[in-house]
C-alpha cells in the first residue's frame, strides 16, 4: 500500500527513507501554529484524522434575507451563501467565506 504522505502528494524534504515523517507536521519553531508530526506510517485516512483535517462537513447554508441598515427594509439574498463547516474538534459550526450561486 502506498504511504499516505505519497498518496496526497505530501512528502517533503523532511520525509525520510522510511517515510516516519511527512510534510503535515508540528515540528516548527513556536508560534507557526500548524502541522501534525506523524509518528510512523500512517494511512491517508488516520493522517487526516490525527492532523485534524478530516469530519469537516463543508456545504453551502443560504442566507436569506437581510435587513438594508439605510432604509430598514428586507432584502432577498437568494444568490448568496456562507460556506460553513464543522469544526473537527468542537463540532461547532464555522464560517469560512461567503459565495454566489
Amino acid at each position: 500500500a502506498a504511504h499516505a504522505a505519497e498518496a496526497f502528494g505530501l512528502a517533503g524534504d523532511r520525509v525520510g527513507a522510511h517515510h516516519e515523517e511527512v510534510l503535515v507536521r508540528d515540528d516548527r519553531q513556536a508560534g507557526d501554529g500548524l502541522g501534525y508530526t506523524a509518528p510512523g506510517p500512517m494511512t491517508a485516512e488516520d493522517l487526516l484524522s490525527h492532523a485534524q483535517l478530516a469530519g469537516w462537513n463543508v456545504r453551502k447554508v443560504p442566507v436569506g434575507q437581510v435587513t438594508d441598515p439605510v432604509t430598514g427594509l428586507p432584502v432577498v439574498t437568494d444568490e448568496d451563501f456562507l460556506v460553513v463547516r464543522t469544526n473537527p474538534v468542537t463540532g461547532q459550526p464555522e464560517r469560512l467565506g461567503r459565495v454566489g450561486r
